[in-house]
């Protein structure tokens, strides 16, 4: 098999987990967990994405075409994923 399922025997399952969230801190705990991380990295990637591509927005030319319109939407979108990554 290519797939090594060994771990599987002493992982806990989905619902065990859930059980363990609930019974240590309720059920606030399990809607809650980790959101604090999230919103941060939401809100660090949402500042540099949105802010460079409405930057580079308003600097290209207006494009003839439907196809030239999507294209240059593509363009923008993978250059602010990779301003994002670098």
């Amino acid at each position: 098999m290519q797939a090594d399922r060994a771990h599987q025997k002493v992982a806990p399952s989905t619902g065990r987990v859930v059980r363990d969230i609930v019974a240590e801190g309720g059920v606030s705990a399990l809607l809650f967990r980790g959101v604090t991380g999230t919103m941060a990295r939401n809100g660090v990637f949402n500042l540099i994405y949105f802010g460079f591509y409405h930057s580079v927005k308003e600097e290209l030319p207006k494009l003839d075409g439907w196809w030239a319109e999507l294209g240059k939407k593509c363009v923008k979108f993978l250059a602010s994923h990779a301003l994002r990554f670098s």
